[in-house]
């Protein structure tokens, strides 16, 4: 089809890569750690990493690490054919030379090219934390971390090449606007290139409890993923923003009584700015509230003298649906890559062990 393309190719990849564990004292140790990847087609990368873990008691462990990697560009962007698409942009130009306003939505001809001299893009990231478990219903870990990826694989869409191209910004080589005399756009070659770094951090934590109640066992796994800052090119933090939520969390809770298990699932994507624009004083307008979305999973499980369990359970036993006409929004009225909007999902499940 006029739309869609091939892509074809192969690969040879050399990589050693060792370890080394190092006790400095009993309750001290460090390991060393580096990899070497050599690619035929691009280059090589090499990933070194270093570690320290200091359990000062028994019920407490610090411990902290820093490390860098990469990501190799995949087979099909750097080998795919070229393929026609019809792209719906922005373009003052193009929209007052069709007596249009100039601030239409316009159809324009883009060929989406390979880019054959595609680099892998770099990250570097840090990270420390504690493990501490102070009774024995009771532990939990804490870790700060902090990634930098540089030289990113970033697909510039024919908006992004138009918006760079009058801003002055830089266009990897090879794609770019195609405009006619009168300043209409003609056909833009879009595709991958190197440019441009991510910066983000953020803090994780998990505790894990366990209480005996009513003859049977009561279980909770608490997991928070609370984002502190997520900056491209150094710009402004995307954090809220449309599609970047906050933090995310789960709450999982398992209570066992012989040859039984319930289940209950509580899973929290945080709030978020509805919209987000550039305004005229160079910085941006965040506008709207869409709210912390919560769903719960509940499940039933009866073990078998047979070594099976029979499972009888509903995923967003509330039925409760994305919000709708929020965030970033493609070919759906909702923000499908944060939310899933199957509702509820009733299930029957037979496990046999052997």
């Amino acid at each position: 089809g006029s739309a869609g393309n091939s892509a074809g190719g192969n690969r040879d990849v050399t990589s050693v890569y060792g370890e080394v564990l190092i006790p400095i004292l009993d309750s001290l140790e460090a390991s060393l750690a580096g990899r070497y990847d050599d690619y035929n087609d691009y280059g090589d990368d090499t990933s070194p990493k270093v570690s320290l873990r200091w359990q000062p008691l028994d019920t407490l462990t610090l411990r902290g690490s820093y490390g860098e990697g990469f990501r190799a560009p995949t087979l099909d962007i750097v080998t795919q054919l070229d393929s026609f698409s019809a792209d719906s942009v922005r373009d003052e130009q193009t929209c007052l030379n069709q007596s249009q306003p100039a601030n239409c939505s316009v159809q324009v001809n883009a060929v989406r090219t390979a880019n054959p001299d595609l680099q892998s893009e770099q990250s570097k990231q840090y990270s420390f934390g504690v493990a501490y478990a102070p009774f024995n219903w009771i532990n939990g870990t804490l870790d700060y971390w902090d990634i930098k990826v540089e030289d990113r694989i970033n697909f510039f869409s024919s908006q992004e090449l138009i918006n760079a191209e009058i801003a002055g910004d830089p266009i990897p080589g090879g794609l770019g606007v195609i405009r006619a005399p009168n300043g209409s756009i003609l056909n833009i070659i879009t595709g991958y290139g190197n440019q441009g770094e991510v910066e983000t951090s953020g803090i994780d934590l998990n505790v894990l409890t366990s209480f005996d109640l009513f003859g049977g066992t009561l279980s909770n796994n608490l997991l928070v993923a609370y984002t502190l800052d997520y900056k491209i090119d150094g710009g402004r933090d995307l954090v809220e923003d449309p599609g970047v939520p906050e933090y995310r969390a789960t709450l999982n809770n398992v209570y066992a009584w012989r040859d039984f298990s319930f289940g209950w699932n509580i899973n929290v994507i945080g709030s978020q700015y509805d919209t987000v624009e550039s305004n005229d004083s160079g910085g941006v307008d965040k506008d709207g509230h869409v709210p912390t979305w919560v769903t719960h999973d509940l499940q039933a499980n009866y073990f078998t003298p047979w070594d099976g369990r029979i499972t009888i359970g509903a995923i967003n036993v509330g039925d409760k649906g994305p919000p709708i006409g929020v965030g970033f929004i493609d070919s759906r009225d909702y923000d499908f890559n944060l939310y899933n909007g199957d509702g509820r999902t009733a299930y029957v499940r037979y496990t046999q062990s052997f």
